[in-house]
């Protein structure tokens, strides 16, 4: 949740360019060295304004919740490797539906 308000608040005042954070595949897949970190951080940025503090309050919210009440996430990583799972299924099927037809 830290790194998400981080990364929104550099952003949006203009101390990180977007360019640098946004997932864009031409760049991860074809440019040597290849920019991995954009399949982490595209995932950090927020929306502007008010969706900067709802944002990760909301995933604060119903992410502690999913993983006290849910039966689903009984052990400490399981909704961290559900939300890597997600993550990873979003890029996926950007770059298999998107780059490929």
């Amino acid at each position: 949740m830290a790194a998400t308000v981080a990364t929104s608040a550099a952003v949006y005042g203009g101390l990180l360019p977007a360019q640098h954070i946004l997932f864009f595949a031409p760049w991860i897949y074809k440019k040597f060295p290849p920019e991995i970190w954009r399949l982490v951080t595209s995932f950090l940025l927020t929306g502007p304004q008010l969706g900067m503090v709802f944002d990760p309050f909301l995933l604060w919210t119903y992410g502690s919740n999913l993983e006290k009440d849910s039966p689903r996430f009984t052990r400490k990583g399981d909704f961290f490797v559900y939300v890597a799972f997600l993550e990873l299924t979003i890029v996926v099927r950007i770059f298999f539906f998107h780059y490929t037809l």
